[in-house]
């Protein structure tokens, strides 16, 4: 059984037990790495062989992510970033309910000014049946001619 997720810079170690064993073996399913998210908060929720969570900052644009990784482990693969706009730094876990995760975030959307605590936070809904899109890159909108 997964006995719980355990913070440790940007690893999500899982601690996989017997029922009964005295000794708990650690396994690093993934490794976070800022684009990705950084800081993985709250309960994982399991959908068939693959684990949803969310990561407080990083990704695309700095303020969070829900991610999904494979319980077999691997590379994360990034569901969502959060631009502040649509909510910032998700706190808690997931649900799911159907095809569609929900979450919180602790901060952005109605009131959020570009500063990383302003606005009030949301409720959102992540549909799993929809293909994740990569965001558009920031630097479209600093440079006309890219990065």
């Amino acid at each position: 059984m997964i006995n719980g997720i355990v913070r440790a810079g940007t690893l999500i170690l899982l601690a996989l037990v017997a029922a009964h064993a005295h000794a708990q073996t650690l396994t690093v399913l993934a490794s976070l790495d800022g684009s990705s998210g950084n800081n993985p908060c709250g309960r994982l929720t399991l959908v068939g062989n693959t684990l949803y969570g969310t990561a407080l900052v990083g990704g695309v644009y700095g303020y969070g992510t829900v991610f999904s990784v494979p319980v077999s482990g691997g590379s994360p693969t990034v569901l969502t970033s959060f631009n502040g706009n649509n909510g910032a730094e998700p706190y808690g876990g997931l649900i799911l309910d159907g095809n569609t995760l929900y979450g919180t975030t602790g901060y952005g959307d109605i009131g959020f000014n570009g500063d990383k605590w302003s606005g009030y936070g949301e409720v959102f809904a992540l549909n799993l049946n929809s293909t994740p899109s990569p965001p558009p890159s920031p630097c479209l909108a600093l440079a006309p001619s890219g990065c």
